[in-house]
């Protein structure tokens, strides 16, 4: 591990101790807290907030269908989506449609039907959910995010980012697809990731306006029963942050962007040459 991303989970480690004690929403006060409040300034929209869980995955089954509400409420997946955001819709009682993989006209098709046919009843759908991935981890391409946005806004849905792939390894700092795409945060409603990749540490986060994360912290099971994050895992995650973004460490950080392209590059270009298939475009850090 970098001596730099080192130092300060293992000062909060000899503050606070290796482990957490009760949910997020019951210690307020805690360098926890802090440190993840300067996450969210970091990774999502000023005015948002975030809300963190001791287990990534935890969080991509229960998020999508604890922000889809249950009844009356339409989720549209990428039929791609990893397997946890496939069984968090299916969890939350809310009716699912699947779209063909990043194909816009299929998307757009699925949100006209949406709000001129309305549910069975006759009655129109109380909210419409996009649910997409920032790269998907088993086919290494990027989503279409600009266009998605622009449908999203066209038909009034909201957007689901899951960027448990992206966060930390794309983007001139590290923030992700938003980043790298020129798409500005507040264009997405609700942003998830993990913190057991690029940042080296363990859990996830997600983010969103002030309203929705303290509706999730009230209800939400793996926010409610389980406890909060360990003050070093959220220590490293957000040193992980500082050198990744260039903020602290020079340009660690930046050579560490560079090489997760480069590697990926090098290694889809061998694959190539003795013969597998291997198209998707260079520069993605993920091959399928």
């Amino acid at each position: 591990m970098d001596t730099v991303a080192f130092e300060m989970p293992l000062a909060m480690c000899r503050v606070v101790g290796p482990w957490a004690r009760h949910a997020f929403f019951c210690i307020p006060a805690t360098p926890v807290a802090d440190i993840m409040q300067e996450n969210a300034k970091a990774l999502s929209r000023a005015g948002s907030a975030m809300d963190s869980r001791p287990f990534a995955r935890e969080e991509k089954i229960q998020l999508p269908g604890e922000m889809a509400g249950g009844t009356g409420i339409l989720v549209l997946s990428d039929e791609l989506n990893h397997r946890s955001i496939v069984e968090g819709v299916r969890l939350s009682g809310c009716t699912v449609r699947a779209f063909q993989h990043n194909n816009m006209t299929a998307l757009e098709t699925e949100l006209n039907r949406a709000i001129e046919q309305g549910q069975a009843s006759g009655k129109p759908w109380r909210k419409i959910f996009v649910v997409v991935e920032g790269i998907y981890s088993m086919e290494g391409d990027f989503c279409r995010l600009r266009e998605i946005v622009s449908l999203k806004n066209k038909y009034g849905a909201y957007l689901y980012l899951d960027e448990a792939h992206s966060i930390g390894a794309v983007g001139r700092t590290g923030r992700g697809v938003t980043e790298l795409l020129g798409v500005p945060t507040r264009e997405v409603d609700v942003m998830m990731g993990t913190f057991t990749k690029s940042f080296g540490s363990a859990g996830g986060y997600v983010a969103a306006s002030k309203e929705v994360i303290a509706q999730l912290r009230r209800v939400a099971p793996g926010s409610v029963f389980a406890g909060a994050m360990a003050p070093p895992c959220a220590a490293q995650a957000l040193q992980a942050l500082r050198v990744i973004s260039g903020e602290e460490g020079g340009d660690t950080g930046a050579k560490k962007l560079a090489a997760i392209r480069e590697n990926a590059n090098y290694f889809r270009e061998e694959l190539s040459r003795q013969g597998f298939k291997a198209d998707v475009p260079n520069g993605l850090m993920l091959a399928p």
